[in-house]
């Protein structure tokens, strides 16, 4: 078979993506790299456990932390049950994170686990710390 020149310029032809697979990850990076990772802001001292399962959410995550004095913080503030269930009505989609003090009374637990209940929030995650991370 004879040499073409039209057909040899065409097998040439096409787009070359690695400039595009370069940015994808240049973004991944960059979206990586930005995420704030959110943690209580007041010193929590988490309770230890043996079969714990990290849960993921798909939208917006309220922190919640329940100090060993039995306080409720969310961020910087300290806040009553009431100013809580304010909280949770002002963001109904949101999830709850709910960091408990190992040395927290149990009642303020109760309390807020059921008055969130009561408003309808079924979405409530108490975080714990895994055994091999314990000193």
């Amino acid at each position: 078979m004879l040499s073409d020149p039209f057909y040899d310029d065409m097998e040439d032809s096409g787009i070359d993506l690695t400039p595009l697979i370069d940015v994808v990850f240049m973004l991944l990076i960059f979206f990586i790299m930005s995420t704030v990772f959110v943690k209580p802001s007041i010193s929590i001292d988490l309770p230890v456990t043996e079969h714990a399962a990290r849960q993921k959410s798909d939208g917006k995550v309220l922190v919640i932390a329940v100090s060993a004095d039995g306080g409720y913080y969310h961020k910087d503030r300290q806040l009553t049950l009431e100013g809580l269930m304010t909280l949770l009505e002002e963001h109904p989609q949101a999830a709850v994170n709910l960091f408990v003090d190992r040395h927290a009374p149990f009642e303020p637990f109760i309390r807020f686990i059921d008055q969130a209940k009561a408003k309808g929030r079924e979405e409530i995650v108490v975080t714990t710390e895994p055994e091999a991370q314990n000193p």
